[in-house]
């Protein structure tokens, strides 16, 4: 269950677009890198490793709708930071089925622009 999604954005320099990055639920994923789940940071050091894949640096995916919308960054002359904090629609948990997961994208960006995403989330066993 995704419980919480934290974004901010930095901007390193001139940014001359704004793209909003989108998170949509998946069905699939492979390629990019897989995250170790042993360095996964956790509350509790005791917690297990989590059973969830981590995926970065562009992994394929099988996308099947629009989940969150998240705002873009400012378009600037120079550097800045720009933060937003997004819960699930109606401060409820979003719940993903085994197999089933989210990704965060944009469709275009500027290499000017970073992405700082934090995810909490918990794993329940049915």
């Amino acid at each position: 269950m995704l419980l919480r999604l934290d974004v901010s954005t930095y901007s390193a320099g001139t940014t001359a677009s704004a793209n909003s990055m989108y998170s949509k639920r998946i069905t699939a994923a492979s390629s990019g890198t897989l995250v170790a789940a042993s360095t996964v940071a956790r509350f509790r050091t005791d917690f297990a490793d989590p059973s969830l894949e981590i995926r970065i640096g562009n992994p394929t995916v099988t996308a099947t709708g629009l989940v969150l919308n998240l705002i873009p960054p400012v378009i600037s002359t120079g550097s800045g930071q720009f933060s937003t904090s997004q819960n699930p629609p109606y401060n409820t948990s979003f719940v993903c089925a085994p197999g089933e997961g989210i990704v965060l994208a944009t469709a275009a960006g500027d290499i000017d622009q970073v992405w700082n995403i934090t995810h909490i989330w918990q794993e329940v066993n049915r």
